[in-house]
Parts: structure tokens; C-alpha cells; sequence
């Protein structure tokens, strides 16, 4: 048994892109944390910001990664309408708003879509900072905090999209 397009498209998108997007942005959001202005004469500073540089522009590509094939790829494939006599099973929206029971599903996964696209946005607001003011970053401890509470929210909000994403592909999923 293979599996379909939209189920490879569904692990790229769920798995792969988001674990690529939390890992770089734990890295990034440690690395901005740590970033003190005594750290600058420890040797290897230059090593860290290209680091931080890099997970911060790596969770920004893999963020918009993400929200773009599931936006384009995948939910479209959701919001498919069926035939009339056709298995709802295979057409999720449908499937949901069927039964009233699971109808509100399709509610989170709207809210899911959109609140999605808080973390591209947020983590490409963070990688221009982090190159715009470089090294200077750890000489700014409230640019550091403003950047630390937008990474955590963009975050949590691709954490709440990927746990709402897993629980409704476990009540209809798209073949």
C-alpha cells in the first residue's frame, strides 16, 4: 500500500517543514537569550551569531515553507467538494460538517489556517533583526526581549496549528 500525494504533501508539511521550523527556532530563541554583552569577548562569538544568523533564517524559510504548502497544497485538498453519492470520507470539510457531532472540527481547522501564518511572519521579523543589528544585538537587552517574546509567540502559535493539524488528521484525514 503506497501512499497518495496529498499524504506525502501532508508529511512534508506536518513533520518535516514543522520539526525543521521548531528545532531552528529553539536554536535561535537560545541563542538569543544568551546573547550578553560579556559574551562578546568569549572566544567563538563570531561562530555563535552566524549560528543564531542561521537558525533564525532557517526557521523563517521553513515557517513559510510549511504555511505555503499547506495553504496551496493541502487545503485545497481539504475544502474539496464532493459528488453527490461519493464517499464523504474522502473529502474532509464535507465529512465534517456532515455530522454534527465532529462539525466543530471543521472550525479548528479554520482557525488552524489562520493562525498559521503567525509564525512565518513573526520568524522573518526576528532573522531581519538578528541581520540587521548583529552583534550589536547583545549591547540591546530590549531588542533581545522583544525578539525572545515574538520567536516564543510565533512558536507557540505554529505549536498550536501543528497540535490542531495532528488532532483533526485523526478524525478525518486527506487521501
Amino acid at each position: 500500500m503506497g501512499l497518495t500525494s496529498n499524504e506525502v504533501w501532508l508529511f512534508v508539511h506536518g513533520v518535516l517543514l514543522w520539526t525543521i521550523f521548531l528545532v531552528a527556532s529553539a536554536s535561535g530563541l537560545i541563542g538569543l537569550w544568551n546573547l550578553r554583552p560579556e559574551v562578546t569577548a568569549i572566544p567563538g562569538f563570531q561562530q555563535r551569531m552566524r549560528r543564531l544568523a542561521a537558525a533564525v533564517r532557517v526557521a523563517a524559510i521553513a515557517a513559510w515553507l510549511a504555511v505555503l504548502t499547506g495553504t496551496y497544497v493541502l487545503f485545497p485538498a481539504y475544502r474539496a467538494r464532493p459528488s453527490d453519492g461519493v464517499d464523504l470520507r474522502k473529502f474532509p470539510r464535507a465529512y465534517l460538517q456532515s455530522m454534527t457531532e465532529i462539525a466543530g472540527w471543521n472550525d479548528a481547522m479554520e482557525w488552524k489556517q489562520q493562525m498559521a501564518w503567525f509564525a512565518p511572519i513573526l520568524a522573518t521579523a526576528v532573522a531581519c533583526v538578528v541581520a540587521r543589528y548583529g552583534e550589536r544585538l547583545a549591547m540591546e537587552p530590549e531588542i533581545r526581549r522583544a525578539l525572545v517574546i515574538l520567536f516564543a509567540i510565533g512558536i507557540l502559535t505554529a505549536a498550536a496549528a501543528a497540535a490542531a493539524g495532528a488532532l483533526i488528521n485523526k478524525v478525518v484525514s486527506i487521501h
